[in-house]
């Protein structure tokens, strides 16, 4: 895995951490299947690298090099400007990790 995904993975994990299980209970109860997650909620839980020390440094890249659509563990992830289209089981997948470590590989 490349650190660019790695990259955003980890702002996945780190986001999903603190906001996944609401999100995760609200979506289940309305019978969503995807979500929408707003780009500059993410900046918080983005914890950057000499590479790309930004959050929408790494953002950008990570929509020139895989378009639209982005596999993250097995799941299609929508890219857009200003939001990202997840799907719920990603969510609940990211909240089984307990560990940032498992993510490294």
């Amino acid at each position: 895995m490349n650190e660019l995904l790695k990259l955003f993975i980890k702002t996945l994990w780190n986001y999903c951490r603190s906001r996944g299980l609401m999100i995760a209970s609200l979506s289940s109860a309305a019978g969503q299947e995807v979500v929408k997650i707003e780009v500059h909620s993410l900046f918080w839980y983005y914890r950057g690298s000499p590479s790309y020390p930004k959050f929408m440094y790494m953002y950008r890249e990570l929509c020139m090099r895989y378009g639209d659509v982005v596999d993250v563990l097995g799941y299609s992830v929508r890219l857009y400007r200003d939001y990202i289209v997840v799907p719920v089981d990603l969510i609940k997948h990211l909240l089984s990790i307990r560990d940032n470590g498992v993510l490294e590989n």
